[in-house]
């Protein structure tokens, strides 16, 4: 099954199969459709440095995180130890 952006393409594709001539496209227009093309995929390769980035920030945050929580750990048993009747 074809999601929505595959069936728009294949329709567009038959679409200009059929009548070529029709597609009222002059080499402005596609010259215009080019540079947006090219300007949507500078946009998508800034979007996925932006996306790596951020997964990078969040994987550093755990790390952090997981760091700290051990922390804690080792303090409050570290103080649970020392304040245990044994060794207080």
């Amino acid at each position: 099954m074809l999601c929505c952006c595959e069936q728009s393409k294949e329709k567009l594709i038959a679409s200009l199969k059929e009548n070529p001539s029709s597609s009222g496209k002059s080499a402005n227009d596609s010259a215009a459709l080019v540079s947006e093309l090219e300007s949507i995929r500078q946009e998508r390769d800034i979007l996925q440095d932006e996306l790596r980035s951020s997964q990078h920030t969040v994987d550093s945050v755990r790390s952090e995180l997981a760091v700290s929580d051990t922390n804690q750990c080792l303090d409050i048993s570290i103080i649970n130890f020392t304040s245990s009747p044994r060794h207080g």
